[in-house]
């Protein structure tokens, strides 16, 4: 007898071919045998629309041909570890509030994938940017976001919850906005344009107007844009602040396989978006790519300040952190390392000779975990997190930035430790640490270095109320007090030092002295002796 090791067991799967017309996978009356389709079976869809609302590993083969047709709903995920062909006919990948659909780590083969719509459900979250893509090739953006239509702001534009208004730079009147395949209304003739792309600069980048909306393959090179979505395409959603959900239904050439990336290490941040119909895991993009960027990526935030802000997910202390510090959440339902299917982040080279960075088809998250916020933790790195929060005239009040600092043995104090984040300024208000003449999201220091005073740079403040939110970890029992300084006023607010949150008001008006960039530092002063390390309940103190 062979050894057990030697046994392979070979399974021949079964036959099941659709005879519904559009109804449920799993729904057994719907395929031949009355049986549903386990991974195993040879599955067959010449005509006929089956809703996937089931996950599904192509174990054997899937075939879709003649009429067939095929929707991954909401949630689900299909994985191709063997062979699978779309036969050119139509899939779509469907995206709602629920979740989105997602194509798996495709190891196998899958051919025909030609014409696969792949959705993006923006939530309903005001007027706002978001930094988007399309893991499809071939479409240009008017296609992939505005339906292939043009308005110009006298058609009644009915809404059926899809595409978006996309403006252009001062396009004066309809006829040239619709030649570039812009929108256009009257208001915003002399108005800004809602899209913009990224230019690489050494240090910080340029976001300059897109020119136009018929620009062939607009995603073909892993592009991202940042586009400001004000809801779905519809007249009302051209005028005031009328705002609503919409899902973006871009239609191409599915994206598989893996991705080569060229990373200028003479230049700053490279924008890239997520080329896959899947969520993909940094941690995994950076464990292949270590010696090509750094542990460290940037993503929007569309409900942090104005209209949006970035945010850093740093590798610090052993694990990663988000910052601007997400005080007041209990976590998320995907890994902070998560970039979601149809958005862009950023990423920094690790030297100057920069590399080509390899996306591939495993670093896909099919089941992604939760990640708690650290913050609600036990973990005790010393760190000292620091918001900016604009407080609105209705009550409301948003994170518009923030930084860290944080304190190890093998730090050091320069500007260049491994673990230091460079700032990406956003568009509206940022916050900075300075350190060497450097602007800093994230400053690593060394422990010795804990009573070394931390340089703030605060820019972009509109006149109105906003507020620091203070946070400082493990640094109660190193014997010093923390206070936020403000040298234009000459007042300082004593921070909590047992990880609870110190909130200091502040209010930013016309004169100029009150927005120089250095009005405020965090300075730290040995305690006394037996002296209580919590500050006095003087409102005073907490406003500025």
């Amino acid at each position: 007898n062979a050894p057990e090791s030697n046994i392979i067991m070979v399974k021949t799967g079964n036959d099941r071919i659709w005879l519904g017309g559009e109804g449920k996978w799993s729904n057994p009356v719907n395929w031949s045998g009355g049986i549903a389709p386990e991974s195993i079976d040879r599955v067959f869809i010449p005509a006929g629309h089956p809703k996937m609302d089931v996950d599904f590993t192509v174990e054997n083969t899937l075939k879709i041909s003649g009429t067939g047709r095929l929707t991954v709903q909401p949630a689900r995920t299909l994985t191709v570890p063997c062979a699978a062909d779309f036969g050119n006919r139509p899939v779509v990948l469907k995206s709602e509030i629920s979740g989105t659909a997602q194509l798996g780590t495709v190891s196998g083969t899958l051919d025909g994938a030609t014409d696969v719509t792949v959705e993006r459900y923006i939530h309903d979250t005001e007027r706002r940017s978001r930094l988007l893509t399309a893991p499809v090739d071939g479409p240009n953006i008017n296609s992939a976001w505005q339906k292939g239509q043009t308005w110009n702001g006298t058609a009644m534009l009915n809404n059926d919850g899809t595409g978006t208004l996309i403006t252009g730079q001062q396009q004066m009147n309809a006829a040239t906005a619709n030649s570039r395949g812009f929108d256009f209304w009257s208001a915003i003739a002399n108005s800004s344009a809602s899209i913009m792309s990224y230019t690489q600069r050494t240090g910080q980048g340029v976001w300059s107007p897109l020119s136009g909306t018929y620009s062939a393959n607009a995603f073909g090179s892993d592009h991202a844009y940042l586009l400001f979505v004000r809801g779905p395409r519809g007249s009302g959603f051209s005028t005031g602040t009328a705002n609503a959900a919409t899902t973006l239904r871009p239609t191409g050439a599915l994206k598989i396989g893996d991705r080569n990336i060229p990373i200028d290490g003479t230049k700053g941040y490279t924008l890239i978006g997520n080329p896959y119909a899947s969520q993909i895991d940094f941690d995994a993009v950076y464990r292949d790519n270590g010696s090509v960027i750094k542990r460290q990526l940037w993503m929007w935030d569309a409900t942090a300040g104005t209209t949006g802000n970035f945010q850093a997910v740093v590798y610090s202390g052993g694990g990663y952190v988000e910052v601007p510090a997400k005080f007041h959440t209990p976590g998320q339902a995907s890994p902070l390392t998560a970039i979601q299917s149809g958005h862009g982040f950023f990423v920094l080279p690790l030297t100057p000779s920069g590399g080509t960075l390899k996306i591939r088809e495993w670093h896909k998250l099919s089941t992604p975990s939760p990640s708690p916020n650290i913050l609600l933790s036990e973990d005790r790195t010393p760190r000292v997190w620091l918001n900016l929060v604009k407080r609105n005239t209705d009550g409301a009040s948003l994170t518009a930035d923030g930084v860290m600092a944080s304190y190890g043995e093998n730090h050091r104090m320069e500007s260049t430790d491994a673990e230091d984040a460079k700032k990406l300024e956003n568009l509206d208000e940022n916050l900075a640490i300075l350190n060497d003449g450097t602007s800093l999201t994230v400053d690593a220091r060394p422990i010795s270095k804990m009573n070394e005073p931390i340089r703030l740079r605060v820019w972009n403040l509109n006149s109105g109320a906003y507020r620091f939110e203070a946070k400082i970890d493990g640094m109660a029992d190193h014997g010093i007090n923390a206070f936020l300084e403000d040298r234009h006023k000459g007042k300082r607010a004593q921070l909590k030092m047992d990880g609870d949150i110190t909130t200091i008001d502040l209010t930013v008006g016309e004169d100029p002295a009150s927005r120089v960039e250095d009005r405020f530092r965090i300075v730290f002063e040995k305690a006394a002796v037996n002296a209580s390390q919590t500050p006095e309940s003087d409102d005073a103190k907490r406003t500025m």
